[in-house]
């Protein structure tokens, strides 16, 4: 990858196999996926590049204290000395964007991970009050091309090309390096691992199934229904929804509305706009993590059928697949 303006120190093989996996030990049960308005945490943020936390080494910050990556050392190193550091983090979704918190502050003043200058090339990276709809506060979390979302690049709201990334190892009681902003690609040293968090703007994987065993009665109406699992690694939030009826006696009733159950149990219904041809749902809140799975149906007219005849309808989910659901014309 092309680096750009950045100097970077050599990170020991040893050092780095030895703190990676120590990191991977402290990570094994991540956080629930926050929703809107909701957070998750407090988890620990590391560079896939060197393997440090993201934190600062204090054990009482204060505002417009400079964030690190800290790789570790004698007196704040996480495993060994965690009360000589903070680096605990609450990540909250405030729209699309996140917002990322310090737990550990000096009088407990709530403090944010903060671009000191705002969306500017090599900016630094400090602790500052937190502040609702502050742009300099708030954060995408975008998986790279390559990826699912399991490594993030932290990108400010104002400036999508650019993004955190390591430039100077330090040593102070032990090994730091400094960050900024700088231009964002794939480099491992702008790249972050935050638990619980995932990009739901990457295309995801799924696995769209129609409901087995359905019927219908002509001349009356169907709930044909269909199964979205998250077969992937990303958390799957709102997709558009495509319904097309089909090859004959299938439509739509006056109001087109596909109701969503969602894994938690929770239902939402959303309007539907009916072209005629196709009825197209936009921003239908699937919700699921993976390996979870959310179920949608909706209303439709069955006539002019015959008994054993098979009508369908099918659900075309933006960039996850479709599939036909199918009922069997029964009575």
């Amino acid at each position: 990858m092309q680096r750009t303006g950045f100097r970077r120190v050599g990170v020991p093989a040893v050092l780095c196999t030895a703190t990676a996996g120590l990191m991977l030990g402290a990570l094994a049960a991540p956080a629930a996926q926050a929703d809107d308005g909701e957070s998750s945490g407090p988890v620990k943020i590391y560079n896939k590049g060197s393997g440090g936390y993201l934190g600062v080494y204090d054990d009482n910050p204060n505002e417009n204290h400079e964030v690190r990556s800290l790789v570790g050392g004698r007196y704040w190193s996480a495993e060994e000395h965690p009360g000589r550091a903070a680096h605990d983090w609450v990540v909250t979704r405030v729209g699309d964007y996140h917002t990322l918190r310090l737990t550990k502050t000096k009088d407990a003043k709530p403090l944010c991970l903060t671009a000191k200058s705002g969306a500017v090339m090599n900016s630094a990276i400090i602790l500052s009050p937190c502040q609702d709809g502050r742009a300099s506060q708030q954060w995408s979390l975008k998986a790279p091309e390559s990826g699912e979302g399991d490594w993030l690049s932290i990108r400010p709201r104002n400036g999508q090309d650019m993004a955190i990334g390591t430039f100077k190892r330090e040593e102070h009681w032990g090994a730091y390096d400094k960050l900024s902003l700088n231009r964002a690609n794939e480099s491992s040293d702008r790249l972050w691992k935050v638990p619980g968090v995932s990009d739901e703007s990457a295309p995801g994987q799924a696995e769209i199934k129609g409901e087995p065993n359905q019927t219908a009665r002509n001349d009356s109406f169907a709930k044909p229904a269909v199964t979205v699992t998250n077969t992937g690694r990303s958390r799957i939030a709102k997709r558009t929804v495509t319904l097309t009826p089909g090859p004959a006696g299938v439509s739509f009733p006056g109001v087109v509305e596909l109701r969503v159950k969602r894994p938690d149990g929770t239902s939402q219904t959303v309007r539907c706009t009916d072209t005629g041809t196709k009825a197209v749902c936009n921003d239908v809140p699937l919700g699921i993590g993976p390996g979870q799975t959310t179920r949608l149906d909706t209303d439709v007219r069955i006539s002019g059928l015959k008994q054993g005849e098979i009508p369908s309808l099918g659900y075309d989910v933006d960039r996850l697949g479709r599939a036909k659901s199918e009922m069997r014309v029964v009575g």
